[in-house]
């Protein structure tokens, strides 16, 4: 699984993400959809809103593919002509199903495509909305910003559409950062991170956490304020390179914060030496660094996103929240 192909699902879709996230598609991922139990006593719902897009007087089939525990659950429906449509308590109307929570992704063969969103809440009636995104913009690199603990309660989910697992890193603060977070994202699942068990690092609020993946995902967070459940849905923000050339492959290596064509390349000793990697990318080392197995090269884009999906390599950047600043 190590290295696999855009073949897998998303085809190159997912592997070139738009500058900003695409609202409409004919592809859509919303990252968390569900019907279950909550904190201090709530109880959770979703309604999911579809609109088409199309202008020609036909009706639209539509696929909702309910990603879960890696498992897919499909339902089908139809809607006509610039026709929205609110499918209230997904889970137990459609899917027929009493309690879960997953990746709902949402598709269609007409070209002029749908918009599709969540609305979570609990039983008071309060909640929050959840917007899909096209899985063109599944994102790498992000930032998710202004979060909160202290008085409120602040989950961070990480969605995953594809057929195999993503290996995340959640990282706050700058390549010095005061705490990092590896997560294991299951393929067609969704995993949440509760920030009250970092509460120790972190302030109260105006927290970001920057997320690190190796195959496109979306990431999200939701914050609720505890004993009103006043809630608020954030986006990621897209963190890309200019110039960057998207790697051709599903499974990346992470960049560590790049901020110029001069890199350190982090590479597994047991498959190669610096001179034989410098030799098979063409490359020129500008230094070999003692303290760990890594090179210093200067790239291209187009070098940066081949060296992204070497299987010899294990990281680029010039940070690492593992190793510490390489100098």
């Amino acid at each position: 699984m190590h290295r696999i192909l855009l073949a897998v699902l998303l085809l190159a879709a997912a592997a070139f993400p738009a500058a900003a996230a695409e609202l409409s598609g004919t592809d859509i991922i919303i990252p968390i959809v569900g019907r279950g139990p909550g904190s201090h006593g709530t109880f959770w719902k979703t309604d999911v809103l579809v609109t088409n897009l199309s202008t020609a007087w036909t009706n639209v089939p539509v696929t909702f593919d309910f990603m879960s525990g890696g498992e897919v659950q499909t339902y089908t429906f139809t809607l006509g002509t610039h026709e929205g449509f609110v499918m209230q308590d997904f889970v137990r109307y459609r899917l027929k199903r009493e309690a879960a929570f997953g990746v709902l992704r949402v598709r269609t063969v007409n070209p002029a495509g749908i918009i599709a969103k969540a609305r979570v809440y609990d039983g008071e009636g309060i909640g929050q909305s959840v917007q899909g995104i096209s899985t063109a913009s599944l994102m790498r690199d992000a930032n998710l910003t202004g979060l909160m603990t202290g008085k409120y309660r602040t989950n961070i989910g990480i969605a995953n559409p594809h057929d195999v697992a993503a290996e995340v890193t959640l990282v706050a603060g700058s390549g010095t950062a005061s705490w990092w977070v590896d997560v294991h994202v299951p393929a067609h699942d969704v995993t949440q991170v509760n920030l009250a068990t970092l509460s120790h690092l972190l302030d109260d609020q105006g927290i970001t956490v920057i997320v690190h993946s190796r195959v496109p995902v979306y990431p999200y967070a939701s914050i609720v304020r505890n004993g009103t459940s006043e809630s608020q849905f954030v986006m990621p923000a897209e963190l890309r390179l200019p110039d960057e050339v998207a790697p051709q492959c599903l499974d990346a290596h992470p960049i560590w914060n790049l901020t110029s064509s001069t890199i350190d390349v982090w590479y597994d000793p047991a498959s190669t030496t610096p001179a034989q990697l410098a030799a098979k990318y063409g490359l020129t080392i500008e230094k070999i660094h003692g303290e760990v197995p890594a090179i210093r090269v200067t790239v291209t884009p187009r070098e940066l996103a081949t060296l992204r999906c070497a299987p010899e390599v294990k990281q680029v950047g010039h940070y690492s929240p593992y190793t510490g600043p390489i100098v």
